[in-house]
């Protein structure tokens, strides 16, 4: 399979994806699972390599994929891939045609995000014990989730050195190695100093921390995203919240609650890092201040 995979210029298309399109790696290794499973596809079917795949070729492939249970997300997702890659390899004079070039899927209807009201935020947080052990730890994790938006990645990479209390803000690292700077409201900085000045200094007193903001109970190794998954339903539990509350819920409550008070959805895009806001630079380019500014106003935990 090795042989196919360099016929099929499998390596190249991953350098392209690491070094010109900086895609994150869970992105990387996604595109290539979908990548190899398609060629060992093309390898099983005796084609000798890209230039041989014609649109019937991915149409039947993209058809067998379809009477899998699959979401059709993860088949959308298989033909962007495939679409790239296709690009890729025109681009590089590999081929001479694109078989995906007039493949269409259909339209998918947008499912909704799930999303927590405000009630049940104040229930999850009222239901942490800060005298336990942990406590301090886990409202400052809610309060920050809740308060920025950020994904559960950025949250378990995110070092004592991204926070910056006095200033207001973290510096968030997002997909594709995306810097932001997302600003911390009222309730967040005083949960996380209570945390770094309490909880944290115990939680790392053998030194295995490696500089990350949240540590685990146990050794105090850095804290996981099963860990923090295992922390929100923990709450959600306790709160009597009957939806299975996952960190990405935490995300959509955030922007969710911003909008519906008001907040210009351009200032969302950004705190939120989202890769289409590039769509909306035409308006403007929010500054920090403003950002902050729009934080405060229409945040409910501001």
């Amino acid at each position: 399979m090795d042989r196919a995979f360099r016929l099929f210029c499998l390596e190249r298309f991953e350098d392209y994806l690491v070094f010109e399109r900086n895609l994150a790696k869970n992105s990387i290794l996604a595109y290539r699972r979908d990548l190899e499973c398609f060629i060992r596809e093309m390898a099983a079917r005796h084609v000798s390599g890209p230039e041989s795949v014609d649109r019937a070729l991915v149409a039947d492939y993209l058809n067998a994929l379809a009477g899998l249970p699959l979401a059709a997300s993860s088949l959308a997702r298989c033909l962007s891939v495939l679409r790239l890659y296709f690009r890729f390899l025109a681009g590089e004079k590999e081929i001479s045609h694109d078989p995906t070039d007039t493949i269409e899927l259909p339209r998918q209807s947008r499912r909704l995000p799930g999303v927590l009201t405000i009630e049940e935020i104040l229930a999850m947080l009222g239901a942490v014990d800060t005298s336990s052990r942990g406590g301090l730890r886990d409202k400052a994790l809610i309060e920050l989730m809740y308060g920025t938006g950020m994904r559960v990645s950025e949250v378990v990479g995110s070092g004592l050195e991204d926070l910056r209390l006095k200033e207001e803000v973290i510096l968030v690292f997002g997909k594709g190695s995306k810097e932001r700077v997302v600003p911390l409201g009222a309730h967040a900085i005083r949960a996380l100093g209570d945390y770094l000045k309490i909880e944290r200094p115990l939680l790392d007193r053998h030194g295995r921390g490696a500089g990350r903001l949240f540590l685990n109970l146990r050794d105090g190794d850095p804290l996981t995203r099963m860990g923090i998954w295992k922390i929100l339903r923990k709450y959600a539990l306790s709160a009597g919240i009957e939806a299975k509350v996952h960190p990405h819920m935490l995300r959509h409550s955030f922007a969710t609650h911003l909008v519906e008070n008001g907040a210009d959805l351009r200032a969302v895009q950004e705190m939120l890092g989202h890769a289409d806001i590039s769509t909306t630079k035409i308006y403007s380019h929010l500054s920090g201040e403003t950002l902050r500014q729009v934080h405060r106003e229409y945040h409910p935990r501001a």
